[in-house]
């Protein structure tokens, strides 16, 4: 679920600066502060997801049984 929030908060992001303008919130200092945040946290589930797909297919195929004692 993070990695949708993730894309929705960027993509958010970057509609309101093409929308409102980057200077168009009070405190500036914050604003570019947390969108630097939001492009970390969406590139850091980027680099999750790319990672999977690059090993799965060295994950196995089926989860053993585990042994109950």
């Amino acid at each position: 679920m993070g990695r949708r929030v993730a894309a929705y908060d960027l993509q958010r992001r970057i509609y309101d600066i093409i929308e409102r303008g980057f200077r168009g919130t009070r405190n500036s200092d914050y604003f570019a502060t947390s969108t630097r945040y939001v492009v970390a946290e969406f590139l850091g589930w980027l680099e999750i997801i790319r990672r999977f797909a690059a090993n799965r297919d060295k994950l196995p195929r089926e989860i053993p049984p585990r042994d109950v004692a």
